[in-house]
């Protein structure tokens, strides 16, 4: 097989010994001697294509071919200034061309200076009207300069100039991105990509818009996709190691994490470093891997003390019921950042694992004056309300008052339904079986154990069975299990109860309080039912 690379080399060199063969023959040739530098400029000899392009500029001062090829061999050099000094030399003798203010904004703009850059483009566009790259760049300065509606603008003109310019629909998804529209953007990412198979920018802008929009699916299959032509790219890898992540992919998210941490641009970067290591613990976790989730969680901390690494370590050691380990991680991490809100969360659920009630609930309170909009307070003091105070009325308040930040919270959802059905009032039960059936086809353990209640309370005995044995068969927790199979005899036990059928709600308390759980919330309420109604 031809290596690419080995015949562009072959081509310069012969384009080199070509043109210098030609040079003896015509000596004091400025077109020849440009030929030279040209040459050596495709090849990447700068120092060489400079003494061309000089000595044919020393012949004939005015050479337009070696003025622009030294210009742009500045450009390349990122020595912006010199590139400028000869392109308004050049726009001094040839003012009407327009290739000369084009290179000018392009200059301009690669040196910051965002507003003689659209000074220059503006100023090309009244004399050249058609100019479809012009508007392209003009809308990627006003995007620069926050000016979204004009960059939309100018980036149509754009188009409707040059139906196939990948990169003006690239900068016009990047415009709806920015306005939250993702539907456009999606849009535009995937005309540009239609043009431009292997567009990298458009294809990693595209899965960040799938991202958004939590088509985590989809962002895997177009990064899978690639991933052999751009396994060098660490972005890509990122965005797989996420997209694993989210689609459960653990091993995968794992496989790309440990390539990213190896590549030059995370080994100097301590913060980058820090990040992926929270990552790769966060995949073993829910591999169930804790031995390898506190390494990398440590690890990540001993770089950079990151407060999301230190809540995520928290709630891994309070998930293994670890919590003097986690109080001693919260003790520190309040310390370090003593306004984070976050770790308010954090103090208010460890109270509840010490079930210390009351200093749970007011961390929670706390937590939700420092940012309202935080979802995890609202379930958590919710859960405290209904279950521990049996405060119905609040409890439904609490949910409620979340939901006005977090209207598609599922949790608050739920929560809000559970709390009206246990009020045992029709109106509220209706109310909960039209806030349940927006997700009769999510599964998960929650929505399914309360759909299970629900059902109970319509008398459908063997559908809520149903339910609740589904809720407790699609988690690997087994805490979380035990919980859901003893709130299901509880709640039974409570039906045939009401039903008065003493004999039938007796055994299936007797069969809950068998069963074990960390919290023994559900324990305490049977055997306060058993105390007062036996």
């Amino acid at each position: 097989m031809k290596n690419p690379a080995a015949e562009t080399a072959g081509c310069n060199s012969y384009k080199i010994n070509y043109s210098l063969k030609r040079l003896n023959r015509f000596k004091e040739n400025p077109n020849v001697i440009n030929n030279v530098g040209l040459a050596f400029l495709n090849r990447g000899n700068y120092e060489k294509a400079q003494k061309y392009f000089n000595k044919a500029i020393a012949l004939q001062p005015l050479f337009y071919p070696s003025l622009a090829n030294l210009a742009k061999l500045y450009y390349y050099q990122k020595q912006y200034d010199e590139a400028l000094k000869i392109y308004k030399e050049i726009k001094e003798y040839f003012p009407e061309d327009i290739k000369v203010l084009q290179n000018i904004s392009h200059a301009l703009l690669r040196k910051g200076d965002i507003d003689k850059a659209l000074e220059t483009l503006l100023d090309l566009v009244r004399k050249d009207n058609k100019n479809a790259s012009a508007y392209n760049n003009i809308g990627v300065i006003y995007i620069l300069k926050g000016n979204i509606d004009r960059a939309i603008n100018s980036l149509r003109k754009s188009l409707m100039l040059n139906a196939n310019f990948a990169n003006a629909y690239n900068n016009l998804g990047a415009c709806y991105s920015l306005k939250k529209d993702h539907k456009r953007a999606i849009t535009s990412y995937l005309s540009a990509i239609a043009l431009n198979r292997n567009f990298i920018y458009a294809i990693k802008n595209l899965a960040r818009s799938y991202q958004e929009i939590e088509e985590h699916e989809k962002v895997f299959e177009l990064i899978n996709k690639y991933i052999n032509q751009y396994n060098s790219e660490s972005d890509f890898l990122d965005i797989l190691a996420y997209s694993s992540y989210k689609t459960k992919k653990y091993h995968q998210a794992i496989k790309s994490l440990k390539k990213l941490i190896d590549m030059p641009a995370t080994s100097n970067n301590i913060v980058g470093k820090a990040r992926i290591y929270n990552n790769m613990a966060a995949s073993y976790r829910q591999l169930g891997e804790m031995h390898e989730t506190f390494h990398y969680y440590l690890e990540s901390i001993s770089l950079h003390k990151y407060p999301l690494t230190y809540n995520n370590f928290f709630n891994a050691l309070l998930k293994e019921n670890k919590l003097l380990e986690a109080k001693t991680i919260i003790s520190e991490t309040r310390q370090l950042f003593p306004d984070n809100c976050d770790l308010l969360v954090s103090e208010g659920k460890l109270f509840h694992a010490f079930k210390d009630y009351d200093n749970a609930s007011m961390s929670l309170r706390k937590a939700m004056q420092c940012n309202s909009t935080l979802a995890t307070p609202y379930i958590l003091l919710n859960h405290i309300t209904t279950e521990i105070n049996k405060d119905l009325p609040e409890a439904i308040r609490i949910a409620q008052e979340g939901l006005k930040y977090n209207p598609r919270d599922i949790a608050l959802i739920n929560n809000l339904a559970y709390a009206l059905l246990l009020t045992d009032d029709k109106n509220n039960i209706h109310e909960a079986h039209k806030l349940l059936d927006r997700f009769d086809s999510i599964e998960d353990v929650y929505l399914l154990a309360t759909r299970g209640l629900l059902f109970l309370k319509e008398n459908n005995v063997h559908e809520a069975e149903r339910l609740y044995n589904r809720a407790g068969s699609i988690t690997k927790d087994k805490e979380l299990q035990h919980r859901v199979k003893q709130k299901k005899l509880l709640e039974l036990g409570k039906y045939f109860l009401n039903k008065k059928e003493e004999r039938k709600a007796y055994n299936y308390f007797q069969k809950a309080l068998k069963i074990k759980t960390r919290d023994e919330i559900f324990s305490d309420q049977i055997k306060e039912l058993l105390d007062t109604k036996f």
